[in-house]
């Protein structure tokens, strides 16, 4: 079975899971951590936890938001199994992708998907028609 940790600082792990429950619905095969919201939680004892539920057979993909980040250090370790990847800097656009495909991943096909959401992400740049930057400005007035 495909699996997935959204581990994160703060709430960002939840805010990307709640997402894509609207857009695709079922999201059971996603689970959150978010480190350092409540000072009582131990992100090391909560990745203690969560992979000692994971079997061999499972595929574990781990999306953290920071490269380097104590978050992504902290699963570092777990992602030397075979069976685990990881996955720093995670977008929408990706984790769409991934999360509709039912089937285990490979890690070329990890790498394409990454490659892929890198493209989408771009500066949109809308120019002002001549004119119109005057009628905005008295409005704004």
């Amino acid at each position: 079975m495909k699996k997935f940790l959204f581990a994160t600082h703060g709430t960002l792990a939840t805010g990307m899971k709640s997402t894509l429950e609207l857009l695709i619905g079922n999201t059971a095969d996603i689970t959150c951590l978010t480190a350092y919201v409540n000072p009582e939680d131990n992100v090391d004892e909560q990745l203690k936890v969560y992979f000692s539920e994971v079997s061999d057979e499972d595929q574990v993909i781990v999306c953290t938001d920071l490269m380097g980040g104590s978050v992504n250090q902290k699963v570092v370790p777990y992602a030397q199994k075979e069976n685990v990847f990881l996955i720093a800097g995670f977008n929408l656009p990706l984790i769409l992708e991934l999360a509709m495909n039912e089937d285990k991943v490979t890690k070329e096909e990890l790498l394409d998907s990454i490659e892929e959401s890198r493209k989408n992400m771009m500066l949109v740049q809308v120019e002002i028609p001549e004119g119109k930057k005057e009628d905005e400005e008295e409005f704004l007035a």
